[in-house]
């Protein structure tokens, strides 16, 4: 154990001088907006050490609150406003941020079909303890040297290269706190070749008899001209009546102590990023072990996909784009005849959820996600829009719930202000499953089972400092 711990943290230290700042409030239409400038080559301006930021949210939303990757942000049926000051300090040795947020709104009664267990967290789904309306988000810190950086606060975190799903870590519930050990910024190990780790724990997760468990992910992604590889391994640990501590968390990766108790995830993906062209393509592969999984002949039963790609610069237009993505994580081809292991479906880790939002893909169990986009990007324009189709339970039960939505967003950014406008509409069918065999034959739904829904979102973003 001590051997491969030592072989760890002196790879890890073979660095050159570290980049550690991590993405704070990245959205779909941010990572757009960073990919077309690396096709454009256009260099972002420097940052000062000290950045004040006011970030606001407005809402008028209509029925369900099925916003995804937006950092937690929870927008139900009424409206209101989020209100939020971000402090991010930079130093030679040291980061710190803060971001204070407050919750404002006016919310009107749901009379919703009551959806259960591993659909119970989708983002569709009315929160039942939400948290107070005053939060500390983007808290932590970072201490940094030439060598390594350690840290410890509660930033979203993103892994893959898509950018509407993640199968395993995206922003799509609030960040959790969790300590981390990482390279920063990609590092060189030759002319041609980069590469970039990271460790993380997270600090204690409650389930429902109050047991602990906690998520560690060990990463590590490798760059070759304009490939890109990347390999995660995650352990769901804890969460019975086992001592299990953080200690034992840690180094769990290490020790492999009670390690077939645990949920393992092996993600996998690979990526061409061609800059000049403006072309990326990728394939994200994943596969779940439960502690009752045959490690032999059906080891990849539930085997996970996201691939798609995205182009920029299309039809010789250098502010034009369009891209597709596709996530499956629908459940084994044999669940029926062996045991199976499902996509985040386990009760003990409350479904992969932190605050009754799933930390990994959106659409959760058994389900598959469909997105096509076209947009604009100019110097301080872009415009997207985007068609998405998913289905949720499609093994679980039949007719599945099937939701439909186009998104309309428009972005203004120049110096210090950034602007946008986000229009979702969205309609469900057999919502709650509360159709059977015969509403599909006879073309009826059950009460509850269409819902449409209208959101408006208009965001401001000023950097005071």
């Amino acid at each position: 154990m001590k051997k491969t711990a030592l072989i760890i943290l002196f790879f890890i230290i073979q660095l050159n001088k570290l980049y550690a700042q991590e993405k704070i409030n990245f959205s779909f239409i941010k990572r757009i907006q960073a990919e077309m400038a690396l096709y454009k080559n256009v260099k972002s301006f420097e940052k000062s050490d000290f950045n004040l930021i006011l970030n606001q949210h407005y809402y008028i939303n209509t029925n369900l609150p099925n916003f995804q990757n937006k950092n937690g942000l929870y927008f139900p049926k009424g409206s209101g406003s989020y209100k939020s000051f971000l402090f991010f300090l930079s130093h030679k040795n040291l980061i710190l941020s803060i971001e204070p947020q407050i919750f404002n709104s006016n919310e009107y009664e749901y009379s919703l079909p009551v959806k259960e267990e591993a659909f119970s967290v989708l983002n569709d789904v009315p929160l039942n303890a939400r948290s107070n309306d005053s939060h500390l988000k983007n808290l932590g810190f970072v201490l940094k040297n030439n060598y390594l950086s350690l840290g410890y606060g509660n930033w979203n975190q993103w892994w893959g290269p898509g950018i509407h799903n993640s199968l395993v870590l995206s922003n799509n519930s609030e960040g959790y706190n969790h300590f981390f050990i990482s390279s920063g910024n990609w590092k060189k190990i030759s002319n041609i070749l980069d590469y970039k780790v990271k460790y993380t724990t997270s600090s204690a997760f409650r389930n429902q008899r109050n047991f602990k468990y906690f998520l560690t992910n060990f990463d590590i992604e490798l760059k070759l001209r304009n490939i890109e590889f990347g390999l995660s391994k995650h352990v769901v640990s804890g969460g019975r009546a086992i001592n299990w501590d953080l200690n034992d968390a840690v180094f769990v990766h290490i020790t492999k102590k009670n390690i077939n108790y645990w949920t393992i995830i092996n993600d996998f993906y690979f990526t061409y990023n061609n800059n000049d062209t403006g072309l990326r393509i990728f394939v994200e592969y994943a596969v779940p072990r439960e502690f009752f999984a045959d490690t032999g002949l059906y080891y990849d039963n539930s085997n996970a996909i996201n691939l798609g790609f995205r182009k920029y610069g299309a039809f010789d237009n250098n502010n034009l784009l369009f891209g597709f993505e596709y996530a499956r994580l629908l459940q084994g081809t044999f669940y029926n005849t062996i045991a199976t292991s499902n996509w985040y479906d386990q009760k003990k880790y409350n479904y992969m959820s932190y605050r009754e939002r799933r930390w990994g893909p959106h659409s959760g169990t058994d389900s598959d996600d469909m997105l096509g986009f076209i947009g604009y990007n100019s110097n301080y324009f872009t415009m997207l829009y985007s068609l998405n189709f998913e289905r949720h339970g499609a093994a679980f039960k039949f007719p599945p719930e099937t939701k439909f939505e186009y998104v309309f967003s428009i972005s203004y950014k120049k110096d210090h202000v950034s602007l946008q406008l986000e229009y979702e509409n969205e309609y469900f069918e057999h919502y709650g499953f509360v159709d059977s065999n015969e509403n599909v034959w006879n073309e009826e739904f059950e009460p509850g089972s269409i819902q449409r829904t209208k959101t408006l979102l208009f965001s401001i973003e000023y950097r005071l400092f």
